[in-house]
């Protein structure tokens, strides 16, 4: 086998600094400068944290509103009612995109929507993003009152927020009942495995069974219910303000009927659970009294260890 020695004389070169040779003015000799290499600085990069966008301020949009308008009535001129119904103009679209922007950010931190509705939602949103910003354009190139006026009130008239946002709630709220719903499920292999051990143990499980059958139809009923809220939440259209009313108010009740099976699921769980602790432990004397949620999505009571 081949041994490679390393000379130390190079060693102790490698570690030394960098050594040049130079002449200095006047000087026909040569001196020795050493140079020392300075050694990097690193540079840690720190990422600042993108702050949480504002709260909207109706109030202050109000009366920014008021004051644009108070300029127009009192204004002498055609270029100045123009100028202020443009001011006028602007401030109100930028007040619906911060409130349709602030929907996308609620959209995007809601952990229960799925990626399919989050996406749909955010299109919608965007689409009336991309109306609202080209009919601003068309107010702020308008040249004359007789074109600027029903621009301005198509904008006004335009009830983009309140068709949009209890839309946009409205399947948010749907996502929260459907979490609800699966997690309850869930628990319905925890309770069968009970059920079965009290059977196997000689327990008289004939009122449990029952429970679980009612609990089981309360939990198709909600998701039926949510399934069929969602859809109509889908289709609100801000194009059909007085038809999106009537729909928000069919979405609200379907909503309102998924809570009432949730609530009517949960009760029936409570019984089981009692039920269960008792078969599988005589001595237990629990309470009888239902323990409901009062929320509009309530949390299931707790399982016990399997």
């Amino acid at each position: 086998m081949k041994k490679y020695l390393i000379s130390t004389s190079l060693i102790v070169l490698v570690a030394l600094p960098t050594a040049t040779l130079a002449n200095t003015p006047g000087d026909s000799s040569l001196k020795r400068v050493v140079t020392t290499t300075p050694t990097p600085t690193v540079r840690r990069t720190t990422i600042t944290p993108v702050p949480p966008m504002p709260r909207i301020d109706d109030a202050t949009f109000k009366k920014d509103t008021e004051d644009a308008f108070k300029e127009y009535r009192t204004a002498t001129g055609q270029t100045k009612k123009i100028e202020s119904l443009k001011k006028a103009a602007q401030k109100a679209t930028d007040h619906r995109i911060d409130v349709l922007n602030q929907l996308i950010e609620n959209v995007d931190a809601n952990t229960r929507l799925s990626d399919a509705d989050k996406a749909t939602i955010k299109d919608g949103i965007n689409t009336q993003i991309t109306a609202l910003t080209d009919l601003n354009t068309e107010i702020q190139a308008a040249t004359d009152l007789t074109t600027i006026k029903p621009l301005v009130k198509k904008l006004y008239d335009y009830k983009i927020i309140t068709v949009m946002k209890p839309k946009q709630i409205g399947i948010m709220a749907v996502a929260r009942i459907q979490g609800v719903t699966n997690r309850l499920e869930n628990l319905e292999k925890k309770i069968e495995r009970l059920l079965a051990k009290a059977k196997a143990d000689g327990a008289d499980v004939d009122a449990i069974e029952a429970s679980l059958a009612t609990f089981n139809e309360k939990i198709a009923e909600a998701k039926s219910y949510a399934a069929q809220a969602k859809e109509i939440f889908k289709s609100i259209s801000a194009s059909d303000p007085e038809q999106a009313k009537v729909l928000r108010e069919e979405g609200k009740a379907d909503l309102q009927k998924a809570r009432e099976s949730l609530k009517a699921a949960s009760t029936e769980l409570h019984k089981i659970i009692v039920a269960l602790k008792t078969a599988n432990n005589p001595t237990l004397t629990p309470s009888v009294t239902p323990e409901t949620s009062p929320e509009a999505t309530p949390t299931a009571t707790p399982t016990p260890e399997v």
